[in-house]
């Protein structure tokens, strides 16, 4: 009983306490009463929520399309040898420079050499063939000339006895028939001379004209050797960077086999395909339209996860006019500049690259910061801050990038750049609502 007695006694102490506590809270005037205000009626006032603001800009908006290629070179190509043997010299390896022309391998030739050797002997042959025939004609016109003054005097002799026989005046006057027939004879025989001299510098000619032709294919011969020399060397057939060697010494080169690949690290595409709705802003846009100044050439940006935060510019190159009816796409071709706009960063063929291109502009839009667009099922909105209050704006939304949103007003709705429009704190608003705007750099957290 003197134990409950005292559990009574001590309850009843602290329930006094307590309510010394409650009535001293209470109490007009004391100083840590509460932060709530109350108006006379005891009625607590509502505070102004605190809302974050941004302003509404005018400023340029791009339409931008991004897609991923592969960086390909304009000039890759297997090297091939055009002749089949063993490989004696192996000249180049993979990441040389090459220059147009030059050797990358070797292959066994002595064959090779034997038998161009030999063409030019033949065509040594022949030349000196033709060199005794020119001589050989010049001394049948020689033949010709000569026998052409023989006939030229027994047509003389030949019309004097003629003429004397005919007179008959004179001791001499009279020629024997025997003396009339022997120049006769004489002239005949000098006439004969000549048709053989003129057939002798036929013949000439043609067996000139014969060795000129042998000297013409005794020449060909000898090409035809040097070719069959040269592709016993493997070489670079444009200026680049051997990118793969798969040809080693001794071994035998096989018909179709490549030797090397050799590309171009300077002439830098990628290809890739986009769906044919599309094809209108693509459209003119090679680099035949952007040289004649006709405002459709697309601004193009690479960038890649080899070389962070660099960027490589680029153009359209090409678009196919075709569209392919399998997948309802079309091919284009980008040309990338090789180095980067800043420092040293460089494509290479076979990266993996981001593409961004600009397809349009709005030099003047109208935008906001995309946290400031709240939507309600299909209809967009903002709140813009005017006088202190709040009034919701219906807007449609156009382009946008990664911070801003280009906005245009619904119906009768108003905004203007230089407005403010709500940030953070949105929540539970109601259009003609008082706000507080939070000074600039204050926590998200502590608006919410």
């Amino acid at each position: 009983m003197q134990q409950r007695s005292s559990y009574r006694a001590a309850g009843a102490s602290l329930a006094a306490w307590s309510l010394a506590l409650l009535g001293a809270a209470c109490a007009p005037g004391v100083e840590g009463a509460g932060d709530a205000q109350t108006d006379r009626s005891g009625l607590r006032e509502v505070e102004a929520p605190m809302v974050l603001v941004a302003e509404v800009v005018r400023r340029e908006m791009v339409q931008r399309l991004t897609t991923t290629a592969v960086v390909e070179s304009e000039l890759e190509v297997a090297v091939v040898p055009r002749s089949m043997g063993e490989t004696v010299e192996v000249l180049a390896e993979e990441g040389d420079a090459v220059a147009a022309g030059d050797v990358l391998a070797r292959l066994d030739d002595r064959e090779e050499r034997l038998a161009r050797d030999e063409a030019r002997i033949a065509v040594t042959d022949a030349q000196q063939s033709a060199a005794r025939l020119d001589v050989a004609t010049e001394e049948a016109r020689s033949r010709l000339l000569a026998a052409e003054s023989s006939l030229g005097q027994a047509k003389r002799d030949y019309e004097r006895d003629l003429s004397l026989a005919a007179s008959g005046e004179g001791r001499f006057a009279s020629v024997s028939a025997k003396a009339l027939e022997g120049s006769k004879l004489s002239l005949e025989r000098a006439e004969q001379d000549k048709a053989q001299a003129a057939l002798a510098v036929e013949r000439s000619i043609l067996e000139a004209t014969a060795a000129r032709t042998a000297v013409e294919r005794a020449e060909v011969a000898l090409a035809r050797a040097e070719v069959a020399l040269a592709e016993r060397s493997v070489r670079a057939p444009f200026a680049g960077r051997v990118a793969r060697r798969d040809l080693r010494v001794g071994q035998q080169t096989s018909a179709g086999a490549a030797a090397f690949v050799l590309t171009d690290l300077d002439a830098l595409r990628a290809v890739f395909y986009r769906p044919q709705r599309e094809l209108g802003a693509f459209l003119g846009a090679g680099d035949a339209g952007a040289a004649n100044g006709d405002g459709q050439g697309l601004e193009l940006e690479a960038t890649c996860d080899a070389w962070p935060g660099a960027r490589f510019r680029g153009h359209i190159q090409r678009v196919s006019p075709t569209v392919d009816s399998a997948s309802g796409s079309f091919r284009v071709t980008a040309s990338l500049e090789p180095s980067a706009t800043e420092g040293a960063a460089r494509l290479l063929p076979g990266l993996l690259v981001r593409l961004s291109l600009v397809t349009d502009r709005r030099p003047e839009a109208l935008t906001v910061p995309k946290r400031a667009v709240q939507r309600e099922g299909e209809q967009a909105f903002v709140w813009a801050v005017r006088d202190g209050l709040v009034q919701k704006v219906s807007v449609l939304e156009g382009y946008a990038d990664d911070e801003s949103v280009e906005v245009s007003p619904l119906g009768d709705a108003l905004l203007a750049a230089g407005e403010r429009v709500i940030t953070v704190g949105t929540r539970d608003l109601e259009s003609g609502a008082p706000v507080r705007i939070a000074e600039t750099g204050a926590d998200d957290q502590q608006v919410r």
